[in-house]
């Protein structure tokens, strides 16, 4: 009796083993398991202003030059009394996957109060603005917009006609020219996605 019960506990063994070879490779015939992760791409925003890849809080490495127009007076890429100039502010987004708000604000300089702003083209086309802001939206989905560049060109005068509202005399006009090599403008510039 004892060699049936043994007997009929090593078969119960083999059953055993057979039955749980044939659930797990049934099992395994049916389950499959991977690894994945859900997300999608980060959009991309890297605006270059005047060549320089620009963030937050970021100050241009390079000064923007001014161009002035020729005189026989007054000697080249040099800024006096009476003389007319621009400078130029590109903007490029050829790396940016969202459409934004650029406002520039460009502040009269302290020093010499007769230089202004007297005319801005963006794309060469003439704005009107209010205090010297510019600001648009720029699409980036917009078909027409091949560029993805904006020009804003600016244009400044030293006015010396007391006429037309020169407040500057002689005098202080040649103290400005003895007491300092350049004349800045502080320009900020403030991008803002669209949502």
């Amino acid at each position: 009796m004892k060699t049936k019960k043994k007997l009929l506990l090593i078969m119960a063994f083999i059953s055993l083993f057979i039955c749980l070879y044939q659930v797990a490779s049934t099992y395994a015939k049916y389950f499959t398991q991977t690894t994945s992760s859900i997300g999608s791409n980060i959009k991309k925003w890297n605006i270059k202003v005047n060549g320089e890849s620009i963030k937050n809080g970021y100050k241009l490495t390079n000064p923007i030059t001014a161009y002035f127009e020729p005189s026989e007076h007054i000697a080249d890429n040099q800024i006096a009394p009476t003389r007319e100039g621009y400078f130029i502010i590109t903007l490029d987004y050829s790396n940016v996957d969202l459409s934004f708000k650029y406002e520039i604000n460009i502040e009269d300089n302290d020093i010499v109060n007769d230089i202004s702003i007297f005319k801005l083209e963006v794309d060469g086309t003439e704005i009107t603005t209010t205090n010297n802001t510019i600001s648009n939206n720029v699409n980036i989905n917009d078909p027409n917009d091949t560029t993805k560049t904006k020009e804003i060109k600016v244009y400044i005068k030293w006015n010396d006609d007391e006429n037309t509202g020169a407040t500057m005399t002689n005098e202080e006009d040649t103290e400005i020219a003895t007491n300092y090599e350049t004349i800045d403008f502080n320009i900020g510039i403030k991008l803002t996605q669209l949502t």
